[in-house]
């Protein structure tokens, strides 16, 4: 989500994933599509907050690097709610790590501890949580059956 340049998408394509990698800017999509012209990887435009719903825990693994925190502090629990709602089996957050507290000014708006715990909903479950000074990664899997 939020892929950008392109570069994690690719990374996980050349690694045997079969990847579905997305962005809110038709312009951002556009440019990743010229940048690598032979990509196996499916770039779309969607939107993290309002995703196409045949996406509901479609996905093996879902991988949030820094996306939540480029949003507002005031869409974070929303937007955290709709990772987990993508993800079917596993979840990885990358994201810069901050104290609970006033949100900073921004972009980035780092996460804190709560935020990242937020992530635990829709049957999702920390398998690991590791922050050191400056950055989580935390790991999450599905605990629910799917229908």
């Amino acid at each position: 989500m939020g892929c950008g340049y392109g570069r994690d998408s690719e990374f996980l394509a050349s690694l045997g994933f079969e990847v579905t990698a997305f962005d809110v800017s038709p312009s951002a999509i556009a440019a990743v599509r010229e940048r690598y012209p032979d990509s196996k990887v499916a770039y779309v435009v969607a939107d993290l907050l309002d995703p196409p719903a045949e996406w509901r825990r479609a996905f093996d693994l879902v991988v949030e690097n820094m996306t939540v925190q480029a949003l507002p502090v005031d869409l974070h629990a929303r937007a955290i709610a709709r990772v987990a709602w993508l993800t079917g089996e596993r979840l990885l957050v990358l994201a810069v790590a901050r104290d609970e507290g006033a949100a900073p000014d921004g972009p980035p708006w780092p996460l804190t501890p709560s935020e990242v715990q937020a992530f635990q909903t829709d049957g999702l479950s920390a398998v690991r949580v590791r922050r050191d000074e400056v950055r989580w990664t935390a790991e999450f899997v599905q605990q629910v059956a799917m229908n």
